[in-house]
């Protein structure tokens, strides 16, 4: 119990002291409950005794810091998944804390000391020191920076560190990896229709195109596809991206003629609504353009991936041809709760994808419809008939 209220948040002693919640995997030992009227006030005692009674000092962490963050918990970086639990993901080797309960029960002031002195704080301690003296052993992260590193994986952990593991965790029984060029994988893939085409890149950032309604479907990054159920039997149903961060992209029809800038998108998708595949063609590095018909318009999508500081980032080319040049066509970037301008020219889709548009970031507009916001960019075509649009994720 010594300093247990400068360790452990108020909220998360009181579940304890009241409820017996248990987080050690190793321990059969069930914490007794004594009831809320007879303990109840022991939680802010204790904070107040050992000075944990004061608000913990805000993390200034960028969401790219979030993501060395990620990077320092796995296989890649500090390899704390060798003996920590993950989520639902058990650890490469004994079960120690789930790491995504950190956040939730202790102060951050704590986390930050017993990281760099694990022994000063737990005698006896199995946890290794991975900033000796202050001085961190991986220097490739923010050159070292102690400080910047520990609030990286608080920011990481205090997310929503479920949607993406750290490296090294998940591991597929018949990943499909690209190497030196990319890989297509056309199977059911779950999110992406029942004609999904999967494209893996060796930068591990992939994508989905859904050839039903012509659109890109998902995003994500790290591995690609496992395809143990796809080659079982018959295989039978969708098979979900392998990797990290998967970000579903809208539904529905990519392209509309609008009447009126408050026009309700349409619905209607595929056949019915005008659209025609027309297969794909493949670049030297196997990389495919994707190629569709709406009405009288030629579109051409063609999306690379490039090296990003953390992760990879995706640069995707749209070019339209027509000799009709319809007026009032626009094209739905994306869809979500909350979009915001940034002060760089992108945009910020519910504070987890930034677009950018290199060549038109001007043009972007975003509008509410049915209870959401949609960004929405015209297709103005040149005196040739031409027009192209470039979209960047970064996420």
């Amino acid at each position: 119990l010594t300093s247990v209220g400068r360790k452990l948040k108020e909220e998360w002693l009181t579940e304890l002291l009241t409820k017996g919640t248990k987080v050690r995997p190793y321990m059969a030992t069930r914490m007794p409950i004594y009831g809320e009227a007879n303990i109840g006030h022991l939680p802010a005692q204790f904070a107040k005794a050992d000075g944990g009674d004061q608000p913990d000092k805000p993390v200034l962490a960028s969401l790219d810091d979030a993501k060395f963050g990620r990077k320092l918990l796995g296989t890649s970086g500090l390899s704390c998944i060798a003996c920590h639990n993950f989520g639902k993901y058990a650890s490469l080797g004994i079960p120690a804390l789930n790491l995504t309960d950190m956040t939730h029960r202790l102060r951050k002031e704590w986390f930050h000391e017993y990281l760099k002195n694990p022994f000063a704080l737990r005698p006896g301690t199995r946890m290794p020191s991975f900033w000796p003296d202050g001085n961190a052993v991986n220097t490739d992260i923010f050159n070292g920076n102690t400080e910047r590193q520990i609030d990286a994986i608080w920011a990481f952990l205090d997310g929503d560190p479920g949607s993406s593991p750290p490296d090294g965790l998940v591991q597929g029984q018949w990943e499909l990896v690209a190497d030196e060029n990319a890989v297509i994988y056309r199977h059911f893939i779950e999110g992406s229709g029942s004609r999904a085409i999967g494209v893996g890149f060796p930068e591990k950032a992939n994508l989905s195109w859904d050839a039903n309604e012509m659109r890109l479907a998902m995003i994500w990054h790290g591995p690609f596809m496992d395809l143990a159920k796809h080659r079982t039997g018959r295989g039978p149903g969708y098979e979900a991206p392998l990797g990290r961060n998967v970000v579903k992209l809208p539904e529905g029809p990519p392209l509309a003629v609008l009447p009126s800038p408050t026009a309700a998108w349409p619905s209607t998708t595929g056949l019915a609504a005008g659209y025609r595949m027309r297969g794909y063609d493949l670049d030297e590095q196997l990389r495919p353009a994707f190629r569709y018909d709406f009405h009288e318009v030629s579109v051409r999508d063609y999306t690379v991936a490039r090296p990003g500081v953390v992760d990879a980032f995706l640069v995707r080319t749209l070019t339209f041809t027509s000799t009709a040049k319809p007026a009032s066509l626009f094209f739905r970037l994306a869809v979500g709760e909350q979009i915001e301008r940034q002060a760089d020219g992108s945009w910020l889709i519910d504070g987890r994808v930034k677009m950018k548009f290199p060549n038109a970031s001007g043009w972007a507009t975003s509008r509410q419809s049915e209870g959401r916001t949609e960004l929405l960019m015209p297709v103005g075509f040149d005196a040739n008939g031409k027009a192209e649009i470039v979209q960047e994720f970064v996420w």
